[in-house]
């Protein structure tokens, strides 16, 4: 096993697996997006699935089994293993307070994301990990899009960045992919398929948690606003993304038909669970803020002030998504 861009340079890596150079590779689908923009579906999508949705789409709603049909031309095949869990918006070196404050910021930031950015006049750059620390604290970059709180403060993003917000436009979650060389996977046996299957199943089932988990207090320990994004930039930035994929609808087949088929599945979450999950989401959160945990002295079945609709109804109003 070797560490990220031992062997070869990321841009590198489906024709490394093709040639047998490397026979696996787990990483973040959005970076071959500039090759395929097919990828970005094994991954995440600007304004798209929950880490759940996401999980349940590849693994149950044909989405996995028609992503591997459309890179069959690469001579891979992809198998979800684990995410980020719930992500952020970004890391800025200064405060955003509306659409225009983006014009002309160098952002770190890849696939459909930096093309969001991009419409909204920001200025995506290329950095490998190991050089975003050094760019944000030299001013070199102006921010970029978070990984999420547990990989941001292993970074130690806070040192160099006092604004942290959310949502900005990506997912609610990244997924990561195990891709393998076709050669590779036909020369291994049956049973060794199958626990190659299990064992990325199981990152999935432990990584995002874990994620979700460790960064228990990290906000509090940081010396940053993090605060909601505008909504005037959430806004554009949805809006920005339907641009964005109508135009890689326009010259991109497989990607055409693929969209059709995640929109639809994305869209009817939304009808059937959006309201139900916005509204345990902002309830639980009016509460936390009301009170720590643990410190309730009401008697048995009196609602908690009676403010949960109150609530419900100010995420509506300010929430990115309807």
């Amino acid at each position: 096993m070797s560490a990220s861009e031992e062997v070869v340079a990321g841009g590198q890596i489906l024709d490394a697996l093709r040639d047998g150079t490397v026979e696996a590779c787990h990483a973040d689908a959005n970076s071959f997006v500039d090759r395929d923009p097919v990828f970005a579906f094994f991954g995440a999508l600007p304004f798209g699935l929950t880490p759940g949705q996401q999980e349940a789409w590849l693994r149950f709603g044909g989405g996995l089994q028609r992503l591997n049909e459309a890179v069959e031309g690469d001579e891979v095949s992809g198998f979800p293993a684990g995410g980020t869990g719930v992500q952020m918006g970004g890391w800025f070196r200064r405060e955003l307070k509306a659409v225009t404050d983006l014009a002309g910021l160098k952002l770190r930031a890849g696939g459909f994301n930096a093309a969001v950015l991009a419409k909204l006049g920001a200025v995506p750059q290329r950095l490998a990990d190991r050089d975003v620390l050094t760019a944000l604290g030299a001013g070199r970059i102006d921010g970029l899009e978070s990984t999420g709180p547990y990989d941001d403060e292993k970074q130690g993003l806070y040192k160099a960045a006092r604004y942290y917000f959310f949502p900005m436009g990506p997912g609610d979650g990244n997924q990561f992919i195990l891709l393998v060389g076709r050669n590779a996977w036909t020369a291994l046996p049956p049973a060794y398929r199958a626990a190659f299957g299990a064992a990325c199943a199981a990152a999935g089932v432990g990584c995002a948690p874990g994620t979700t988990r460790q960064p228990e207090g990290a906000s509090h320990r940081w010396p940053t606003a993090c605060s909601c994004a505008p909504r005037e930039i959430a806004r554009a930035g949805f809006l920005a993304a339907d641009e964005v994929y109508a135009e890689t609808l326009a010259g991109n087949d497989a990607f055409r038909q693929i969209f059709s088929e995640w929109k639809a599945f994305r869209d009817e979450q939304v009808r059937a669970f959006g309201p139900a999950r916005r509204g345990v989401q902002a309830s639980s959160t009016a509460v936390v803020r009301r009170r720590p945990h643990g410190s309730d002295r009401r008697k048995p079945g009196v609602a908690p002030g009676g403010r949960e609709s109150i609530a419900v109804g100010r995420f509506r109003a300010t929430g990115a998504r309807n």
